[in-house]
């Protein structure tokens, strides 16, 4: 997927789905501001294979709160996105804050360890990907199925020729 059809969709549905791992944000400005990000941040020609969300943001009809971080499985890098929201009340009493960090992971100095417990069925996973000076852990849970969390994990994992 290319960063404008990932950006466009993210602006039409607040949501873009990656072979059943889902990246969405509850209102489309929240949308416009990190379709825009991810615009000015990617090269033109970049592919986004694949992407995982962790974590979702808390709140109902009157706001949301939280942190956001997605991970973005690009050519040859991963893309971590951070987003601190806040947006609370309604009409002219809508307040909202929006930050957004982000850091590229060349894919060649990232260590990932993928581990899966199986029952009858794939039950849960748990990807952890370390690099110089940190390291980031993913789990399966309410927002991501295992299987999701596996097909990310296969676009990182290193070619065995």
């Amino acid at each position: 997927m290319t960063k404008d059809e990932f950006a466009a969709k993210l602006k039409k549905d607040t949501g873009v789905d990656f072979d059943g791992s889902k990246i969405s944000v509850p209102s489309t400005a929240i949308a416009e501001y990190i379709a825009k990000t991810l615009t000015l941040l990617l090269p033109d020609r970049e592919l986004i294979a694949h992407g995982v969300q962790i974590g979702e943001l808390k709140g109902g009809h009157d706001g949301w709160e939280g942190k956001l971080i997605w991970l973005f499985s690009l050519r040859l890098h991963i893309l971590v996105l951070a987003a601190d929201v806040r947006y609370e009340g309604a009409g002219n009493k809508k307040t909202s804050k929006l930050h957004i960090e982000h850091q590229f992971y060349q894919k060649e100095r990232v260590t990932p360890n993928l581990r899966v417990r199986w029952g009858h069925v794939l039950e849960h996973a748990h990807l952890t990907l370390h690099w110089d000076g940190g390291m980031i852990e993913v789990f399966s849970g309410s927002w991501l199925s295992p299987d999701a969390l596996c097909r990310f994990a296969a676009t990182i994992l290193p070619d065995k020729e």
